[in-house]
């Protein structure tokens, strides 16, 4: 069965999904800067917090996802110093008991 995180369509999809964050980015950062009073200093409120941080959410998340795409649900193998139990298939096999405690090992 295909599936539909490997389709061709899911990928453009993606891209331009960052595209876009990208430009939103570019909107709230270009509409912060406005905000600029004559001095020169940015007005501590809460549009300012608000347009900062979607500017760099927005330009974070548009990044991952038109340089990944589709590659964002690959799969990773994961060492298994840094897993806190077995994979099932190997617990099933286990001749000795089971360590219940995963945390200190």
């Amino acid at each position: 069965m295909h599936s539909w995180k490997r389709d061709w369509r899911t990928d453009l999809g993606l891209r331009l999904f960052g595209i876009a964050s990208c430009g939103v980015s570019c909107l709230a950062i270009n509409t912060l800067t406005r905000l600029r009073l004559p001095d020169g200093h940015i007005p501590p409120d809460i549009l300012a917090f608000a347009l900062a941080a979607a500017g760099f959410l927005c330009a974070s998340a548009g990044a991952v996802l038109l340089f990944l795409g589709r590659h964002i649900f690959d799969e990773v193998e994961i060492s298994p110093r840094w897993r806190l139990t077995q994979p099932i298939e190997k617990k099933a096999n286990r001749s000795e008991p089971q360590d219940n405690n995963h945390w200190h090992r």
